[in-house]
């Protein structure tokens, strides 16, 4: 115990002198104080709405190109010291060039990519940026007449910001200068092209040589369209004639020599060359903000002004990291800290907009997430009112944790409701939420409630009855062939609904003559009832008709064959014969019903002819049927249709301008159009990168599928030695739809370390049976298997005290330890992920196997 303490303790001490320090169990780069540059480290304290930190960085890498000789070795100890985010390097000649510059940013391991190459006129400009803060949406050229300008567009924090690499003209002279003018003017048309909102930073060799040159002043001065106006980064007094001026020395870039060599200028530092602008007023609060003093000039400590930097002494970093700067350009880098601020704020989603649950046992659910990273735990007290369940029971509240390391993940609230003997027809319940933390700007956060619609199951009214299919006029002589098919929930009885057909054809338009009571039915387990001439005994299409589809007579004589509506209503208190529209006019004068659950209807073209649906259906000639589209589960729509002639048996022929090709009717099975069910997601710990503790997968499936107990099969693929072991894991899966999807998600009842359910350490693999998931309601399967775990590049792995998810526990990993050892559930720094034993404490039975696993990494086998 004693040797890994101090192992620890030097782990530790090694962290810091690399430049990072914990933010409440999150690392994060530390940033360096100006006064002097580069003098040494200071951790700052956590500013307030920090997400994320990014260093910016704009250099000239003197023709960079494959013929480079040591300049690889040079650059990786520059940009080991300069520890950016993104670079925007001038002057790379090819696009080996540009991979060698790649290559030196990754020597210690990837963490950096780069845009595209183009290989444009003179030497090119690339942008290149680290991975895992910053993400490149697009890579854009503007043509100039010199060397086009590059323009990338990066995401960071989900904020856009444009990002313009330039490489003016070189050299004095009026006829240089107008160039630069002419390729500036450029730029700032282009600028004053964005939405007003967005913000840019403009970089590069701009070849300047004091700020009354035209083209300094056509990007930072106030003209009638500001939109493109760009601000210098630079105090107001450090801006001016820099051309061999000791006032600006600090400022110089160029050069660090006092001899030219490899291509390069000479003459000591007399000139500020490259330089750092951004949008105009950028600091307002939002998205990007720049850290006000942060830029520098790294390798200029401002007392080196007409000679090389490693004449004398030169404080302002280590002789290795001068010595690089020195050969490897005769351009310094310049320098600027911006940040990325999030507001605080909960955020609530609601799955399609609204929370419904119903008393037969439907659910919903909804999510919570933070807007930013709080300084401690925020707690968000969930109570639903006493109509409502969200897991521990009617009524009864539930508590949401959100730790500086998963305040920006989701957490989701499950509802559902009582089923009562009341009948309250659709009602309505309320979740409240209250937030506690000792984070001051989140205590007492106002979020607002959630209004829950509730169906009633002992009402009168069945919900989710629909028409789903109408085959009214059989080619040649009616037959029994002639249905009407009901699309309900699965299994559900149809108390109350009436089937009704409303004559349309002249002076007996609007007389009932078909009322039918589907009180005693069912639907079939897939939702269908067939009605049909003499189908419950049996039926004409054989086959055809799912064994899971209820059969039931259609009362009464035949459909008509004209122009009729077909009408689903329930609490019917009328009787055939009945004249819903005793004037003719096509409007119904009574309603001898509570309520429409679903309606269609067509006429044959008869000028006196007229229809009580409001999904009113045309075409030229009378549709002989009607099929609801797959999926459309609209009531009373004329877009939830197809309709036309039946050629042959079961063929659509002419009709319905939405009619599709090769569309069929389809009695007593799921409607032309359906699709197999296909696999949108696989998530580890809803999404969580932590591989410390896997409790659980989400999987989600394209729309609402049917699943077999046996559907999924986990098994452990090898130990965390690589040896493999195939051992099966025992699941138990639970599925609940959201927006329309089904989410099934599955815990481990065996090869676990805890009564929490966390797996043992090792690789694992899902399989997923692709014949036992179905389309709901249907017999349209996944098809073949997926099998999710298989590749090393899924991560499907469990290794305790890796905290960052990257396969080896190291000395992040042991950072986030040591912030939450011998904290207890409920401290603002306990971090549940780390608690090996699921005891609600990190204690020394945590830090054994964490120790046992520290700088181990786990082999993929």
């Amino acid at each position: 115990m004693r040797t890994f303490l101090a192992k620890l303790r030097h782990d530790l001490t090694l962290s810091l002198r690399a430049g990072v320090c914990t933010n409440h169990g999150r690392s994060r780069q530390l940033r360096r104080r100006r006064k002097p540059p580069w003098a040494g480290f200071q951790c700052l304290e956590p500013r307030r709405l920090l997400a994320t930190d990014i260093r910016f960085v704009t250099y000239n890498a003197l023709n960079f190109d494959t013929d480079s000789g040591n300049r690889q070795d040079e650059m990786e100890v520059v940009f080991e010291e300069l520890d950016a985010d993104i670079i925007a390097i001038q002057e790379i000649v090819d696009a080996d060039g540009a991979d060698i510059l790649l290559d030196a940013l990754n020597a210690n391991g990837q963490q950096y990519a780069r845009s595209p190459f183009m290989d444009g006129p003179d030497t090119d400009r690339l942008l290149f940026f680290r991975t895992s803060k910053v993400n490149l949406i697009s890579s854009n050229y503007i043509s100039t007449s010199l060397r086009p300008i590059g323009e990338y567009v990066v995401s960071v924090d989900n904020t856009l910001v444009n990002i313009y690499n330039l490489h003016l003209k070189a050299s004095q002279g009026q006829s240089n200068e107008n160039q630069r003018l002419t390729d500036a003017t450029t730029l700032r048309s282009h600028l004053e092209t964005l939405p007003s909102d967005r913000e840019f930073i403009v970089a590069g060799d701009f070849n300047i040589y004091t700020n009354s040159e035209p083209a300094y002043q056509k990007v930072t001065q106030s003209e009638s369209n500001n939109n493109g106006r760009s601000e210098d980064l630079l105090p107001a007094n450090q801006i001016g004639n820099w051309h061999s001026n000791s006032s600006f020395a600090s400022v110089h870039t160029q050069s660090p020599r006092n001899t030219s060599f490899g291509g390069g200028a000479g003459g000591g530092l007399d000139d500020r060359f490259d330089m750092i602008f951004t949008n105009f007023g950028l600091n307002d609060g939002l998205g990007l903000e720049y850290v006000a003093g942060s830029q520098f000039v790294p390798g200029n400590d401002g007392q080196h002004f007409n000679t090389s930097i490693l004449n004398g002494t030169n404080n302002s970093a280590s002789q290795a990291v001068l010595q690089a700067l020195h050969d490897a350009s005769d351009h310094l880098p310049v320098v600027a800290d911006f940040e990325v601020s999030s507001p605080i704020g909960v955020s609530l989603n609601e799955s399609d907009g609204s929370t419904t649950v119903s008393e037969d046992g439907g659910t919903d659910s909804y999510e919570l997430v933070l807007d930013s990273v709080p300084d401690s735990n925020v707690s968000i007290l969930v109570t639903p009112d006493n109509q409502l369940d969200i897991g521990n029971g009617v009524g009864a509240s539930l508590t949401l944790t959100f730790t500086p390391g998963n305040a920006l993940t989701p957490q989701t609230v499950n509802v559902s409701t009582i089923d009562d003997a009341d009948d309250e027809g659709l009602h309505f319940g309320t979740i409240n939420h209250s937030v506690t933390s000792s984070d001051s700007d989140y205590d007492g956060l106002s979020v607002d409630p959630i209004q829950v619609t509730i169906l009633d199951n002992d009402s009168t009214a069945s919900s989710s009855v629909l028409l789903n299919e109408i085959f009214a006029n059989v080619p040649g002589t009616d037959t029994n062939e002639e249905f009407i098919e009901i699309l309900a929930d699965p299994l559900s009885t149809l108390t109350d609904v009436w089937l009704l057909e409303v004559e349309g054809d002249g002076a007996g338009a609007g007389v009932i003559d078909r009322a039918q009571d589907l009180s005693a039915i069912s639907a079939g387990s897939n939702g269908l009832l067939l009605l049909g001439d003499g189908y419950s005994s049996s039926n004409p299409w054989g086959s055809e008709v799912s064994s899971d589809t209820t059969l039931f007579n259609l009362e009464g004589a035949r459909i008509e064959n004209g122009s009729i509506t077909v009408m689903l209503v329930e609490g019917f208190t009328g009787t055939i014969g009945d004249d819903i529209d005793s004037n003719n006019d096509g409007s119904i004068d009574s309603a001898p019903w509570a309520a429409v659950l679903d309606d269609v209807g067509w006429t044959d073209g008869g000028s006196s002819d007229r229809v009580y649906a409001s999904a009113f259906l045309s075409q030229s000639g009378t549709p002989d049927a009607a099929t609801r589209i797959f999926g459309n589960n609209l009531a009373s729509s004329v877009n939830s249709w197809f309709n036309g002639d039946i050629s042959g048996t079961v063929d659509y022929s002419q009709g319905s301008s939405n009619l599709p090709s090769n569309a069929v009717i389809t009695p007593g099975n799921y409607n032309f159009g359906a699709t197999a069910p296909s696999l949108d997601s696989i998530e580890i710990n809803a999404g969580q990168a932590q591989r410390s503790t896997v409790d659980g997968l989400q999987i989600t499936f394209e729309g609402l599928v049917d699943l077999e107990p046996d559907a999924f099969t986990v098994i452990q693929r090898s130990d965390s030695d690589g040896n493999a072991t195939g051992t099966n894991v025992t699941v138990v899966s639970t599925s609940i739809d959201v927006s329309g999807n089904t989410v099934s998600t599955i815990a481990f009842d065996s090869l676990t370390r805890n009564n929490a359910g966390a797996l043992i350490d090792g690789n694992y693999e899902l399989t997923i049976d692709g014949s036992k998931v179905a389309r709901r309601g249907t017999d349209l399967t996944l098809g073949s298997d997926v099998v999710y775990g298989n590749s090393a590049d899924d991560n499907f792995f469990a290794f305790y005290g890796d905290d960052t998810g990257n396969g080896t526990v190291d000395v992040f990993d042991l950072l986030a330890f040591r912030q939450t050892y011998r904290a207890e559930a409920g401290d603002s720094n306990f971090d549940a992920n780390l608690d090996f034993n699921a005891d609600a404490s990190i204690d020394i039975f945590d830090l054994l196997p964490f120790r046992s696993n520290y700088r181990e990494t786990i082999t993929f086998g």
